[in-house]
């Protein structure tokens, strides 16, 4: 779904990517409210081509894409990106350039990234010995189907539900994939 012109946009959300030949992209996504469908309502609003990361570039690039569909940045009311320091940072950032146009905007960030962070944090304190063990579990099954065979057939023993071992990951959100 698009949004028209009578709707009054709510909600900025961005995240950048770069993709296989390192063309910086920037996602934009707008958030509304419908009032034929009576609810909260996200839109993907473009992939944006951007050839630096600066707050001003991503800044500009947001802005003009916004401008150019006739969407009063004035009535934003939240914004919403990752937490990288260029992003989210006190003084130079997208955040601070946000708050200086937009004094009263609420500004978050993302929450798979902060838990992320907390995850992380909370491995650093756990015996590095807990980490190989987890991904020993998971080379022994995965790594033979004689193994993985058997842990299924010790799940249907046990009357539980069959579970595929999820390979652990730097970041915990891609592991559940």
């Amino acid at each position: 779904m698009e949004p028209h012109k009578e709707h009054e946009i709510k909600t900025v959300r961005m995240d950048e990517t770069t993709d296989i030949t390192t063309k910086k992209s920037l996602m934009v996504i707008l958030q509304f409210f419908d009032e034929e469908r009576n609810e909260v309502t996200d839109c993907f609003f473009g992939l944006l081509e951007v050839t630096e990361s600066t707050a001003e570039a991503v800044f500009a690039a947001i802005c003009n894409h916004l401008q150019e569909h006739n969407i009063n940045l004035e009535k934003l009311l939240g914004f919403a990106a990752d937490n990288a320091t260029v992003t989210m940072g006190n003084s130079g950032s997208l955040k601070a350039k946000f708050e200086q146009l937009l004094p009263n905007i609420f500004i978050i960030g993302c929450i798979y990234h902060s838990f992320h962070l907390y995850a992380s944090a909370a491995a650093n304190k756990l015996a590095k010995s807990t980490e190989d063990f987890v991904r020993s579990v998971y080379n022994y099954f995965c790594h033979s189907s004689k193994h993985y065979n058997d842990l299924k057939e010790f799940q249907k023993f046990c009357d539980t539900k069959p579970y595929k071992l999820l390979r652990p990951s730097q970041t915990p959100w891609l592991s559940l994939q």
